[in-house]
């Protein structure tokens, strides 16, 4: 066969050829990391700069471990409410306990977003495909405020939605901040 990836005889990395002689450094790995606050408070602030003409939605997968975060979760959660940021989280890698403590639904649940868990790849999968068809097909609720507009700084104001009728599934961010 005259080309492919076996038709090079000599090493290569990532399917570029090693030029003889040099030594390599080998493969690496980082170590695992478990900065869930700090990679949402960073995805909220990456979407701060979208227009308010656009939705600004994350969707994360993670096991829903913290450990060593700079940013708390009270800190990466008001990032999300203060940039209008909904929140799907893919749960992987956690036991029945870890599902009820996790972060990602206490994330979703505040921002109107929703958690899926899965147990394989292909029920990732499906989490996903219902997360993104989810955030798809929301009804967009709107009200002026009645409320006097702050002086100085943002005030967060709490909000609760409830239907007359009964039987229906209904999510809802926890509030929004009221700007000078």
């Amino acid at each position: 066969m005259a080309g492919g990836p076996f038709s090079n005889t000599g090493p290569v990395i990532n399917g570029v050829p090693v030029i003889p002689g040099v030594a390599s450094a080998g493969r690496t790995s980082a170590p695992p990391t478990k900065v869930l606050h700090d990679a949402v408070f960073q995805a909220a602030e990456d979407l701060a700069a979208r227009g308010s003409d656009r939705r600004k939605v994350v969707f994360v997968a993670s096991d829903g471990r913290n450990q060593n975060s700079k940013y708390s979760y009270d800190a990466a959660l008001d990032r999300l409410l203060m940039h209008e940021v909904q929140f799907f989280g893919f749960g992987v890698d956690t036991s029945v306990f870890q599902r009820v403590r996790s972060s990602l639904g206490s994330y979703a649940k505040a921002t109107g977003g929703d958690t899926c868990f899965s147990e394989s790849q292909g029920s990732l999968e499906a989490c996903y495909l219902l997360s993104t068809e989810d955030a798809r097909n929301q009804y967009i609720l709107g009200y002026v405020s009645t409320n006097k507009r702050p002086e100085v700084k943002p005030v967060f104001r709490e909000i609760k939605v409830q239907l007359a009728r009964s039987g229906f599934d209904i999510r809802y961010k926890k509030g929004y901040y009221q700007t000078p």
